[in-house]
């Protein structure tokens, strides 16, 4: 798929709105660091180079949203909790939070981080060829049209299947260890379905819908749930925004939101809000009473959760 941002979108004022306020949290968030001053600059402009790296001629949907959540995930988390002062939820092990060890932290991140922009660098030096829609129109199985109704009712009844059981088993949520083993393959294959293996599906078949003529609308609905329930079965509000956003985005670009109302985009904004404001609740609730009557139950032995 051909994708190219050019840096005109970052230009004033934008540009200047976002250098601003990234000047600002990086300038308080150095002064409450206890660590090595030196050790959060390189951290932080490494994170700001690799977000820059998403956005300037940028080909890759892949690289664009790697970028955008490894600096919400290191920089934007870590800044938030300087600025707000508030713990980590989850068990942290052994690790003492010593001014050490966050620096320690700090390098390891940007090492990979650095590692990240430097196959950004490769990337563009091999000139890897990016595949183009304009040669992919109407690609669908000879068998789909006659047997739509059916490949549809069977994804969804696998997506419910695996996320109930998910829930219910505790196979995979984030930050906590599997509560059931089920016999080879299962606990891989629900894992899969749950975290990725679904919303792989789900674009499949919207992009074969779209090859039909099919109309985009539902597929907005359908996008939206699958997030929904991907998200509370895994604990985490992050696949929400990976499961979703993406494929947005990609209807976005492809210019098959051109012909909605601002009405009917309005009410899946208000449905993308609910169901975040949602997830939000259930994972500060549900998954914190999870980590700490486990931690109460393991001795305080934190490291439990993560084996």
């Amino acid at each position: 798929m051909k994708f190219s941002i050019n840096f005109h979108i970052l230009k004033k004022p934008y540009l200047i709105i976002f250098s601003l306020i990234w000047s600002l949290l990086f300038s308080v968030s150095l002064m409450k660091y206890q660590g090595s001053a030196f050790a959060f600059t390189l951290f932080s402009s490494s994170f700001l180079i690799l977000l820059f790296l998403g956005f300037y001629k940028n080909r890759s949907y892949a690289f664009m949203y790697l970028a955008v959540f490894l600096w919400l995930g290191f920089w934007v988390k870590l800044v938030a909790h300087l600025l707000l002062d508030y713990e980590y939820i989850e068990p942290i092990g052994v690790f003492s939070g010593s001014t050490g060890e966050w620096d320690q932290v700090l390098w390891v991140s940007t090492i990979a981080c650095l590692g990240v922009i430097i196959g950004r660098f490769l990337y563009a030096i091999l000139n890897f060829k990016v595949a183009d829609d304009n040669h992919n129109n109407n690609v669908y199985p000879e068998w789909y049209p006659t047997i739509r109704i059916k490949v549809w009712a069977l994804f969804i009844v696998i997506v419910i299947l695996a996320t109930v059981s998910n829930t219910v088993l505790g196979i995979n949520q984030i930050g906590l260890s599997p509560r059931t083993i089920l016999p080879w393959p299962l606990n891989a294959l629900i894992s899969w379905i749950v975290s990725i293996g679904g919303v792989m599906g789900l674009a499949t078949l919207i992009w074969w819908d779209i090859s039909l003529k099919k109309g985009v609308y539902p597929a907005l609905f359908a996008i939206t749930i699958e997030a929904f329930i991907s998200s509370i079965s895994l604990f985490s509000r992050g696949v929400f925004i990976f499961h979703s956003i993406p494929q947005f985005i990609a209807l976005y670009k492809n210019k098959l939101l051109d012909n909605f109302s601002k009405k009917r985009l309005a009410i899946v904004g208000c449905f993308i809000l609910i169901f975040f404001c949602i997830i939000s609740c259930h994972r500060f609730c549900v998954k914190g009473e999870f980590l700490f009557s486990g931690w109460s139950n393991n001795n305080n032995q934190g490291s439990s959760f993560f084996k």
